[in-house]
């Protein structure tokens, strides 16, 4: 196997370039100056992603004359290049001229639907260089979807033009554009709508067909219609999409009109048009839409131009500039300014009258004010303080103190009002009455016995004075008159603030009812406590508004033995009129506990940035509070907390985030080793070990995750591979989640995989341009999307090789067109869910037989490559081949319908199982079938699987397993559809499978096992050593019922296992009445025999009874373990004595001679007849034992646990005995009820080199799930 070498250029690629030149011109298309040669020798375009990093996209202008020299007064751009230029690149996938008329319908490529009226396909046609949508009446639309060809991301592009000029009564929608429509699947699509109202108002809005809105109608402001042609586009590119509309013949707006994400479509599908004409629309019938200039773009890169270098040649017969473009985070990264405090930012946001953060540097005089035309606050001295001589008011000196007062996390210091000193600020005049007022401060622990008052303000109501006092307690609150000092009311609480913790206290006032009342509260931390009352009567009169505010009114300052402490205080807020209730208590808290997720969306909506946030299922981590950083520094703080990636749109300017969530158990892109460029380097290094994890949090504690055992730990070669230590330090909210940050960095860096650091794909290569559904998704992939690659060599490990994105370059040029990614494994990313692929670990587990590598007998049918039906029919139903899948589409009139497969060789007697894996196209029962027929093809039976309810677009496994019966010849595999399923229920298979399935014993640990064996979670895969192979079934690896009669011996158990004889006589053994029955002829005569599974480590289960009470001497049942011969093994004894007590044995024989190594006396009492249940594990050295009485609850503590090493394998079987000295009638019985194996377990296997890879494994390979998984962060 090799890479193809066919790489010779197979097509013409159509270059887009266009730079946004301002609201005159609006984007502007250069790609005729688009230097588009080779890229390696200066022409095309280069376009470099890396995980993390601004992305960047180099390219070449032509530029004759200066054409592109920013200060070149000759060039028709002209004070229009500028640094940040916003530039584009696409290349063009599809152009639709509709040069060639059709009457009815838009020709071949398309399908046309609609609903409303009488949908006739004389409503679609082409004519004159226009498709036309017919609409012959409202409440009604009509669609053409393009089929020839399967769109993930595409930027699509019209002009579209409505035969009417003035819409009445309900909307026209033109050029609603669709997106991944599954066509023969769910149906499901997305679409951008536009539309035109009664008002003439144009608006857009984004939906899901099924799921409705995405983002809500919004009115593109300025466009009035007036009948003139309109220019639409519309992008879906990974989970965003977004929608703009404007006049033709004006510039193109630089930003969408409308974004919105959503995650429910990920698979390629169609794009097309639908125009429609909403209920109760008046215009004249019917309505034409004409479109025209129908394009597709692939839009590879939207970024800035921050600087323009010419470049010319000597002889100056040649000028170009070779252009740099960088994604939007390298501007975001320019300057190192730290962001205002989170406090800061949410208060100017929420537009005070006036606002003080009081957040002024030490040293400070005065307190600067946030809002312009409003005076600073300033220091001021009551008669504490006197001017020498004149005996007027003086501030104190240095007082107050800026600077020092820390303790509120959302805030940078603020002023410390402790030794003294007051602050006023007047504010300037208001007309408006009511009023709001907030601050936030931080008392110290246990002060305040007589009372504080940190804050007055004045209005000019009806009550020009207001106090907030605070007590040891509780706090009181006062209105009253400033000149007598009289209070008129208050309102209070029973409260504790001095508990050295940040506070924010909030009062609002505001005036109703005739005559005029006034109505007041107090919130603090956002939660409302106090509403004032006046001492007397009604609070009649008005609120006014503020005009001052003084804080420290009383100059009170702190002495050690002064009980009047005063506190630290900031962001004094007021609004005249008051607005709605700001939520400042979050803030106050630098928005600690907020999602990682949330705060990105915050920032950056602070910032004016746009983001686009990827989540999964999940929350992300709560962060701690929000610290003095740069945007872009707060930014990746939060991805370091989530572990997410922080990236750049590619179709438009604006940031991206995936949260680890979104990253989670993935539908991978599947691509083959051959459709990969040279070259393909794995690496197998240490380059990502990390084993040895420390997690802090700021002026918090600290957390370590240390793999000590396996192959990548610290322990020292050849056992691990040494200590790989590492520490970070993450903004969590709680120390608590610091375990969670250390293991799951600690799950990253163990990963044992091999490692494909790059690949590369040239999509002008011949082979891709048949691939154009993969191609599709290949170039939609972005950092943190998955690849599975198959198909490899057989000098790698096998596959298929599962890795994330992280990084690109993609080279463009006239005639080439390459990927190159960079990628890590992405193993760690798979997690368990609930019902989920993702398994737990099953660490430990091992073969305990042999596997052979032989091929499963059977057949099976891979419809993703093949070109037919390969002998499938469908009953009252059609099939054929369809984008890799075999499809079936009910004939719609039948009761039940049936996908039958051919038939397939079957031998009377044999287990069979059959498993299709495929897709409904709505949610419905579906039942899987075995078919049974004679060698001429007649109809014997059938075998019924379990009957399946499936989700609409969900892939799913229906297994059913079967014996065939007496004269079976042939079988057939087959889904059965009941209740007259409509032709829209169609089954979409990509394969199947009918075989005769191949059992593989698995031994598990006691501490991860067993393996399931609910059906539900079958089909499992499970990696054998480094091969992928399918279970249809698990279950104990034998489980004998001993029910079926049998005379000289115990017959056969139903998995195929022959009971043999190993001491007496085949003679006194035998199977009926539901036991296995052992005749004892006499005392010291045993019976025993044994199963011809060799194991190790196993456990059974045997319900053992004695029908007669035991005379003179003791009866034993026994359960045989590691026997190799009468000489050598171990048996574990249940000793039934006269007396109705039972003994528990583990006895040891050697050389024939018996030794008791453990023994629990009188375990329990009995009866005749009564049958105790006995189970024995053995794991290595440790044999251990249990036993209960039928009916009784099993007891959890083993009763007999010893360590012996004598024998190590061998097999099990059951052993009777009357001893010496019994006296009961001979021949005497011991009974079995049962038979069963628990561990190892027996796997039905399906499927062999599932992977490509397929061999004989030995006993002890290790055994895991195919996808073992860990618990989400």
């Amino acid at each position: 196997m090799a890479f193809s070498s066919r790489w010779e250029p197979a097509v013409r690629n159509d270059l887009l370039i266009e730079l946004y030149l301002g609201e005159q011109l609006g984007w502007v298309d250069v790609s005729a100056d688009g230097r588009q040669g080779v890229a390696d020798s200066g022409g095309g375009i280069t376009i470099n992603r890396q995980d993390g990093d601004a992305g960047t996209m180099d390219l070449v202008l032509a530029s004759p004359g200066g054409k592109y020299s920013p200060r070149n007064p000759r060039s028709p751009y002209y004070g229009l290049l500028g640094r940040n230029t916003p530039v584009r690149f696409g290349i063009v996938s599809q152009v639709e001229q509709f040069d060639v008329n059709v009457p009815a319908g838009w020709g071949p490529p398309w399908e046309e639907f609609g609903i409303g009226g009488t949908v006739a396909l004389a409503d679609w046609l082409v004519t004159g260089g226009t498709a036309v949508h017919l609409l012959p009446t409202d409440n009604a639309y009509r669609a053409t979807a393009y089929k020839d060809r399967l769109y993930l991301d595409a930027e699509v592009r019209t002009q579209v033009t409505v035969d009417r000029n003035d819409i009445g009564g309900g909307a026209v929608e033109p050029a609603n554009v669709f997106f991944r429509r599954q066509a023969g699947g769910t149906g499901e699509y997305y679409m951008t709508r536009v539309e035109v109202l009664a008002s003439q108002d144009v608006r857009v809005s984004i939906h899901h067909s099924h799921a409705g809105v995405i983002a809500a109608p919004v009115t593109v402001a300025g466009l009035v219609y007036a009948g003139q042609p309109l220019e639409v586009a519309a992008s879906c590119v990974g989970d965003r999409l977004a929608v703009k509309v404007w006049p033709a013949g004006s510039a193109e707006p630089r930003d969408w009109q409308l974004t919105g994400t959503d995650t429910r479509i990920t698979t390629p599908g169609q794009f097309g048009l639908r125009s429609g004409v909403a209920a109760g629309n008046t215009n004249t019938k019917p309505i034409r839409f004409s479109y025209s200039n129908l394009r597709v773009i692939d839009r590879r890169a939207h970024m800035e131009v921050s600087e323009w270098p010419s470049r010319w040649n000597t002889p100056g017969t040649d000028s170009w500039v070779p252009i740099q473009a960088a994604g939007i985070l390298r501007r975001l990264s320019q300057g190192a300014k730290p962001l205002d405090s989170a406090l800061f930012r949410f208060l100017t946001r929420a537009n005070p009258t006036a606002y003080w953060p009081l957040e002024d540097p030490a040293g400070s005089l005065s307190a600067r004010s946030a809002v312009p035309g409003v005076p600073p606050m300033t220091a001021f001295g009551f008669s504490r303080f006197t001017e020498p001589g004149s005996g007027k008011p003086v501030p104190a000196a240095n007082l107050p103190v800026f600077g020092s007062g820390d303790g509120i996390p959302g805030s940078l210091p603020v002023v410390d009002l402790a030794q003294g000193g007051v602050l006023q600020a007047s504010l300037p005049y208001s007309p408006v009455a009511n009023w709001k007022i907030e601050w936030v401060m931080r008392l110290p622990r246990d002060k305040g016995a007589i009372g504080t008052l940190p804050i007055e303000w004045r209005t000019d109501g009806s009550w020009g004075r207001w106090q907030f006092t605070i007590f040891e307690t509780s706090f009181v609150s006062t209105f009253g008159d400033p000149d007598t000092g009289i209070n008129a009311g208050s309102a209070s609480a029973t409260l504790n603030l001095w508990d050295g913790l940040p506070h924010h206290v909030q009062i609002e006032a505001f005036d109703f009812g005739d005559p005029r009342n006034v109505d007041a509260r107090v919130y603090i931390d956002g939660f409302q406590v106090a509403q004032y009352t006046p001492f007397s009567g009604p609070m009649l009169g008005t609120s006014g508004s503020i005009t001052k505010v003084i804080l420290n009114p009383l100059e009170i300052r702190q002495d050690e033995e002064d009980s009047q402490a005063m506190p630290i205080m900031g962001h004094v807020a007021v609004w005249n009129p008051p607005g709605p209730l700001t939520e400042t208590a979050s803030a106050m808290l630098g928005h600690a506990g907020e999602t990682a997720a949330d705060r990105i969306e915050r920032l950056c909506a602070e910032q004016g940035v746009p983001v686009f946030v990827s989540r999964g299922p999940d929350p992300s981590p709560a962060m701690g509070a929000q610290r003095p950083a740069t945007f872009l520094d707060l930014l990746r703080e939060c991805a370091d907390v989530d572990m997410g990636i922080l990236g750049e749109a590619r179709e438009q300017l604006a940031l991206t985030y995936r949260c680890l969530g979104s990253l989670y158990n993935q539908t991978p892109v599947e691509l083959d080793y051959t459709h990969l460029a040279p070259p393909l380097d794995p690496v197998d290094d240490d380059a990502l070990v990390r084993n040895d994890v420390t997690a802090s949090r700021p002026d918090g504690g600290t957390a370590r995750a240390v793999l000590e055992v396996g192959p990548l730990s610290t322990a020292a070669p050849p056992d691990g591979v040494g200590v790989y230590d590492t520490s970070v330090t993450v903004n969590v909210a709680s120390d608590g989640q610091l375990p969670d940050q250390a293991g799951w960095r600690l799950h990253l860096g163990t990963q044992d995989d091999a490692r494909y650091p790059t690949a590369r794909v040239n999509l002008a290569a011949p082979l891709w341009q048949t691939l154009t559904d993969l191609a599709a998704q290949a170039t939609a992939l972005a950092d943190g999307d998955l690849v599975e690659l198959g198909g490899l060599p057989d000098w790698l490990p096998p596959g298929p090789a599962l890795s994330m994105v992280h990084g690109s370059v993609e080279q463009v040029d006239e005639h080439t067109r390459t990927i190159g990614w960079t990628w890590l494994p992405a193993g760690p990313y798979t997690v368990a869910t609930v019902d989920g692929d993702p398994r737990v670990a099953a660490d430990g587990s091992t073969l305990a037989a042999d596997l052979t590598g032989a091929t499963l007998p059977g057949t099976v049918w891979d419809f993703t490559s093949s070109s037919g039906v390969m002998g499938w029919t469908g009953l009252n139903g059609s099939v054929a081949i369809s984008g890799g899948q075999l499809l079936f589409t009910p004939g719609g009139s039948a009761a039940s319908v049936e996908l039958r497969s051919a038939n397939v060789p079957a031998v009377a007697g044999r287990s069979y199982t059959g498993m299709v894996r495929a897709t409904c196209a709505v949610s419905r029962t579906v039942t899987p079938f075995l078919i049974w027929r004679t060698p001429t093809g007649t109809l014997l039976s059938s075998t019924s699987g379990t009957p399946m309810a499936v989700t609409a677009g969900v892939p799913f496994d229906a297994l059913v397993a079967g014996v065939a019966p007496a004269g079976a010849g042939h079988v057939q595999l087959m889904l059965g559809m009941g209740s007259t399923p409509p032709a829209t229920h169609t089954l979409s298979v990509d394969v199947a499978r009918l075989v005769e399935p191949q059992t593989m014993l698995l031994s598990s640990t006691a501490a991860n096992g067993p393996w399931t064996t609910d059906p539900a979670d079958m089909p499992l895969d499970i990696r054998v050593g480094g091969e992928r192979v399918t279970a249809a079934a698990i279950g104990p690896g034998v489980d004998d019922p001993l029910d079926a009669p049998s005379t000289g011996g115990w017959g056969t158990t139903p998995t195929g296992e022959t009971w043999t004889t190993a001491v007496g006589s085949a003679a006194n053994m035998s199977v009926s009445g539901g036991f296995g029955r052992h005749s004892l002829p006499g005392n010291d005569q045993p019976q025993a025999c044994i199963l011809p599974l060799v194991l190790s480590d196993f456990e059974l289960l045997a319900p053992v009874r004695v029908p007669v009470m035991p005379a003179g001497a003791q009866l034993l049942g026994q359960l045989l373990a590691r026997w190799a011969n009468v000489n050598s093994h171990y048996r574990v004894e249940a000793g039934f004595f006269p007396t109705g007590v039972m003994d528990l044995r583990i006895v040891r024989i050697v050389g024939g001679s018996r030794t008791i190594i453990g023994a629990a006396a009188g375990a329990l009492t009995f009866a005749a007849n009564q049958s105790v249940w006995v189970r024995v594990r053995f794991e290595g050295s440790l044999l251990r034992a249990k036993a209960w009485l039928s009916g009784s609850a099993e007891p959890s503590p083993w009763q007999v646990s010893v360590t012996d090493t004598t024998y190590t394998s061998g097999r099990v079987g059951a052993y009777s005995v009357a001893a010496g000295g019994n006296t009961n009638t001979k021949p005497v019985e011991v009974l079995y009820g049962s038979f069963t194996i628990t561990s190892p377990q027996r796997a039905a296997l399906v499927a062999r080199g599932v992977n490509g890879f397929q061999r004989t494994w030995p006993a002890g390979t290790d055994v895991d799930v195919w996808q073992p998984a860990v618990l989400a962060l």
